[in-house]
């Protein structure tokens, strides 16, 4: 077996929505004010599939992932749903027109950020602040621990620091010769 150190990004919401890495500066938080206005925070917004679509459409060519990926995920997604273990939650412009969506698992203290796309107008108004604020708001106060996932972007894993997330590195271990794994 072979260990590789692996990353994740925690952020706890039992401090409150006002806690951040980038210690609220101002364009930050101007953005945050100027998205809360414009946004409102809708559950279940689309299928597992849409979210699949929009997050290849967005995202897909960052992110070398196969086509069969998609569809196992989207089966997670599913099954986590019809357990009331995970939920897409989406960010909408005040007309109900859709412009970040994402998938979030909640078990044992953490709502897991898995998997979230923009649209292009979504990352113009700053939709995906305002879905992670708005998550991070409803539960705050609440003994539960955000964890983002990590990135392997450089830009993304930065803009999940802006909401006080905390990089945290864990061994992973895998089977040597073990296709797949």
């Amino acid at each position: 077996m072979g260990d590789s150190a692996q990353g994740a990004i925690f952020c706890s919401t039992s401090t409150g929505p006002g806690r951040r890495s980038r210690r609220g500066t101002p364009k930050f938080e101007k953005r945050l004010r100027k998205a809360r206005e414009e946004h409102k925070l809708v559950e279940a917004p689309l299928s597992p599939e849409d979210l699949s679509r929009l997050y290849q459409s967005q995202l897909g060519e960052k992110v070398e992932c196969p086509p069969k990926m998609y569809k196992r995920f989207e089966g997670v997604m599913r099954e986590a749903i019809a357990r009331d273990l995970g939920r897409i939650w989406g960010a909408t412009d005040l007309r109900g027109e859709l412009l970040a969506a994402g998938f979030f698992l909640q078990s044992h203290g953490r709502i897991i950020n898995m998997f979230g796309a923009s649209t292009a107008m979504g990352k113009d108004f700053h939709s995906m602040h305002f879905l992670l604020d708005a998550l991070i708001r409803r539960h705050a106060g609440q003994s539960l621990l955000l964890d983002f996932e990590g990135s392997s972007i450089p830009s993304i894993a930065y803009f999940f620091g802006s909401f006080g997330a905390e990089e945290h590195s864990y061994s992973c271990f895998r089977k040597i010769g073990c296709r797949g794994c």
